[in-house]
């Protein structure tokens, strides 16, 4: 195992990395246009409004996380059965995660719209933003069973090779956003302009369109998984374990990492509303710039899960090789990409002089971060999930963020007052320490693991 790994040469590999990967980042490239052109859209209104639907959407990013993270879990599963082509297996673990997605949605939107200002109160202490804030919330509650059903299945079809359903969902919301958008926040064609109101009812709108579309694949068309109502109601105990014992990891990784990053936002938050514009814009770039590296990580985990669950385990040293160096090079180009376009980009918004100039900083470290995040994502989130390391993932994830990073934050805003762009590099001090951490652990081989079983998994 020491000796040098070359990397990949067979063309099969790099089909499918590609296959998987060009699709994913279009849907992000649109996905993350929908997100910079609201942000646009509502700086047209001031940075109170940017500010406040900022604030009021990172329930919905918590929330997503969690949805991220039973996807993912039951992407550790499927993936491999996926190898092995076992489809009854994927209907009961598709089963399992969409009644787990579909009652934790009903959590959330009974939280966030029974309790708009308390939700409000934990990001931000400026009247102005609040009031705003819990307008848009009470809205947008409605969107949770939406979107969590929603991005739940589109993940998990992913791990079956289902990448372009995606695609094609992403293109309806983001061009029904947009239009509702348009009409809504400013009142177009005769409808009232409802400002941050008019975000959330597009918000909903456009969520509850891409479900009814998804529900209609998933139970009409798709014919590999063939996956109908009645299999919602399919039950294994043996699979449901499993199920539990590897994505519980994962799922807890997503929610406590959504977590610490709301708590960031909270720090951020508290410091102004200026703070909160700039680091918003700011981040919108990064994502945009990182659409091609979350396309990696689903790639990274189907290829590594698919390898496993059909015992090609000869395979994996030069696969990990190859997604380290391609790693290492979009990295790059994602860093490289937010530092040319940062002030093209400050520019298009209407904000006074020193929220540019805020802007224009925050920039410059989240290029660091998109660069460290980028080399590391597809190993971790990829690989090592994808081999059941699920748990060392986690600790190694969250503990740091939050025994180092938040704390670190915290005492920079609250104790030391500086400024906000060193609170936040502060907050990300953990970034290249889980960089180090996360190539040790693949280069040994505790994490290659087939979990599938033999089992007659039978209609109930």
């Amino acid at each position: 195992m020491n000796k040098l790994v070359k990397l990949e040469r067979n063309s099969v590999f790099y089909r499918l990395l590609l296959a998987i990967t060009f699709p994913i980042v279009l849907q992000n490239i649109i996905a993350n246009g929908v997100g910079l052109i609201n942000s646009l859209m509502l700086g047209q209104l001031g940075s109170t409004q940017i500010a406040a639907v900022s604030l009021g959407n990172q329930p919905n990013f918590i929330f997503m996380l969690l949805t991220v993270g039973l996807a993912n879990g039951a992407t550790v599963l499927t993936a491999q059965y996926w190898g092995k082509s076992d489809m009854t297996a994927i209907r009961h673990v598709v089963a399992i995660v969409t009644r787990f997605a579909f009652f934790a949605s009903l959590i959330f939107a009974f939280l966030v719209g029974v309790f708009p200002e308390a939700v409000m109160r934990l990001f931000t202490s400026e009247p102005d933003v609040i009031a705003e804030g819990v307008r848009y919330l009470r809205i947008a509650a409605f969107s949770y069973p939406f979107f969590g059903l929603t991005n739940t299945i589109l993940y998990v079809l992913r791990s079956v090779e289902k990448v372009w359903m995606s695609f094609w969902i992403t293109i309806v919301t983001f061009v029904t956003t947009i239009c509702f958008n348009w009409l809504l926040i400013f009142g177009k064609l005769g409808f009232p302009a409802m400002g941050v109101v008019g975000a959330a009812w597009a918000n909903v709108l456009a969520r509850a369109l891409a479900f009814l579309l998804v529900l209609y694949y998933l139970l009409v068309y798709e014919k590999q998984i063939c996956f109908r109502f009645k299999d919602i109601f399919l039950t294994d105990a043996l699979l449901t374990a499993d199920f539990l014992h590897h994505s519980s990891p994962v799922i807890l990784n997503e929610f406590l990492w959504g977590f610490a990053s709301a708590a960031q936002n909270m720090v951020i938050g508290h410091l102004g509303k200026e703070g909160v514009a700039a680091y918003s814009i700011a981040s919108a770039v990064q994502q945009m710039a990182m659409v091609v590296t979350y396309g990696m990580v689903s790639a990274s985990s189907v290829i590594f899960g698919k390898a496993l669950g059909s015992n090609q385990t000869e395979k994996i040293r030069p696969y990990l090789t190859t997604m380290k160096v391609l790693s290492l090079i979009v990295g790059l180009f994602a860093a490289g990409s937010i530092l040319l376009f940062k002030n093209p980009v400050i520019a298009l918004y209407q904000i006074d002089a020193g929220t540019k100039a805020l802007a224009n900083q925050f920039m410059i470290i989240v290029a660091i971060v998109a660069f460290l995040q980028t080399t590391y994502s597809p190993i971790s989130m990829g690989a090592l999930r994808a081999g059941g390391d699920t748990r060392f993932v986690l600790f190694t994830d969250i503990s740091i963020m939050w025994l180092l990073g938040l704390p670190l934050g915290i005492l920079a805003a609250q104790i030391w007052h500086l400024p906000v762009i060193w609170v936040y590099v502060l907050l990300k001090i953990d970034e290249p320490i889980k960089l180090f951490l996360f190539y040790w652990r693949s280069s040994g081989t505790k994490w290659i693991r087939n979990l599938t079983r033999e089992i007659d998994v039978t209609l109930r």
